[in-house]
């Protein structure tokens, strides 16, 4: 779920998605940001996040982690 959306703010449709009765995982794609934001995603209940620009090993290894409740390494 990308929380910087052209018009708009990703966090409230997180909320949404985790509001659902059999919720997705979110990752947080991540490029550049503030804690701010990184804090806000956590709150509403982001997974955690994966590079943006990574490779998509790297991407499917940030799903791996996710699914199997373990945190994402800072290198995905």
């Amino acid at each position: 779920m990308d929380i910087r959306v052209p018009r708009g703010d990703g966090h409230p449709a997180t909320e949404g998605l985790l509001a659902l009765a059999y919720p997705p995982k979110v990752i947080v794609p991540w490029v550049f940001g503030t804690v701010d934001q990184v804090l806000a995603a956590l709150r509403v209940g982001a997974s955690g996040f994966a590079l943006e620009d990574s490779p998509p090993p790297k991407m499917i290894e940030a799903v791996h982690h996710v699914i199997a409740r373990e945190p994402i390494p800072l290198t995905t």
